[in-house]
């Protein structure tokens, strides 16, 4: 062998070297880098004796990549019905908190019994009225409640469609620059894409589908294409519902993430909240048709600005002492189940819904946690990394004594 050859074949190891340690510092600054891929050198040995690099492997596991993506789409779309439905039943209440909507038919049905024991006072009347009035009040702020649910719910869907459609531009665009590369390193270029993708994921579940030139298609769980070849343009559609590429979507075709979610509650889960809202204001005032009028459900005007009507009624002419008006409306209050009744399955069913839907989020957590750490443990291994980096150390010093060998030869030989 030739000094000549002896010294290309430990440039080669440097240069094998340099680019090693490169890439282990990569690894190590991206350590907790979301999406960030781990790389090695491919090496091979060149026909003159040296190292060649052939590439830059980029390790990623793509069946808990896969996994991960449903889990998180599932535990977006939990974790959004979950909020709405705490929402509900703090807007409800808690019976026994003093402020909730059962409490407050309780004070309504307290004042009766007062004003009934003495239907000659004046401030017994007032507070009937204060107390309809408050309860009334109650439910119209459950109302609003609801109304402002599903109008935030309504603004996510817009959201989450111009994030989706960005990403998806995003990805095509990338697709392009892989494929371009013919084979070369993308691997900062695959880091960007899985990115992009994972910010889909949580919103819509997917499947990714890897071409022959490096480019992905993307599909729904029901294999609706999101990205084949060129990405999709989702939009709002009439109705509410959505189009995909100017074609109804329907929300089963991307159920179960957060925009699936988000649709839910504008479109079903808030609509039957209200429902149940209406429903005992409907159920209140005909309970009370004297006292209470709507909708929406407020205390009836002649009644607010005469107290006495409470116990006389519209017509007047009852004497101070009689309390057969008041005993009455008591007594319909009270009826069956009575709105107390009511009321408290009203919180009873948002408390009960409330809890389902927040086991099913941390079910769906503790899944996601899992194929998550899983999806880590094949990341990058700091300790490895290092292990690694001192091996590449010893490499690059190894062949910088052997030039400097060489070096030394060939000045002996000049010398002669």
């Amino acid at each position: 062998m030739s000094l000549t050859s002896a010294l290309s074949i430990a440039r080669s190891g440097l240069t094998m070297s340099s680019r090693a340690a490169d890439l282990i510092s990569q690894n190590v600054a991206n350590a907790l880098t979301e999406g960030y891929g781990r790389r090695e050198l491919e090496l091979s040995a060149s026909s003159t004796g040296g190292v060649s690099i052939a590439g830059v492997t980029r390790f990623a596991e793509r069946a808990i990549t896969a996994d991960r993506r449903v889990a998180e789409a599932a535990q977006a779309g939990a974790g959004v019905t979950a909020a709405f439905h705490s929402t509900v039943e703090d807007a409800v209440g808690t019976p026994g908190s003093g402020t909730s909507l059962s409490d407050m038919v309780g004070e309504l049905e307290s004042a009766l019994v007062t004003a009934a024991s003495t239907p000659q006072s004046d401030a017994a009347l007032q507070s009937v009225v204060d107390r309809a009035q408050d309860l009334a009040s109650r439910v119209g702020q459950m109302g609003d409640t609801i109304y402002a649910a599903r109008r935030q719910a309504d603004a996510s869907v817009g959201t989450s469609i111009t994030s989706i459609n960005e990403a998806l531009r995003g990805v095509e665009a990338l697709n392009a620059q892989i494929a371009s590369l013919h084979g070369a390193d993308a691997s900062g270029l695959l880091d960007q894409r899985q990115s992009l993708i994972d910010g889909i994921a949580g919103l819509v579940p997917l499947r990714e589908v890897e071409g022959q030139d490096g480019r992905v298609s993307l599909y729904t769980a029901s294999g609706t294409a999101l990205l084949d070849g060129r990405a999709g343009e989702l939009a709002r559609g009439t109705g509410g519902g959505l189009t995909l590429n100017g074609r109804d979507l329907p929300t089963s075709a991307i159920e179960g993430g957060a925009l699936a979610a988000q649709i839910s509650v504008r479109d079903d889960l808030g609509v039957a909240a209200q429902a149940d809202i209406d429903a005992f204001a409907a159920d209140l005032q005909s309970r009370l048709p004297g006292l209470f009028e709507g909708p929406p459900l407020k205390v009836q005007a002649s009644v607010a600005a005469s107290p006495q009507q409470v116990r006389d009624g519209a017509g007047g002419g009852g004497t101070s002492g009689d309390a057969s008006r008041i005993v009455g409306m008591l007594n319909a209050l009270t009826a069956g189940a009575g709105a107390g009744g009511a009321a408290d399955a009203l919180a009873s069913s948002a408390a009960s819904s409330r809890v389902v839907a927040e086991d099913r989020q941390a079910y769906a957590t503790a899944r996601y946690d899992t194929l998550h750490s899983a999806e880590l443990e094949g990341g990058v291994d700091t300790d490895v990394e290092m292990q690694d980096l001192l091996l590449v150390q010893q490499i690059y010093s190894a062949n910088a004594k052997v030039i400097q060998a060489i070096d030394g030869m060939l000045g002996q030989l000049m010398e002669l």
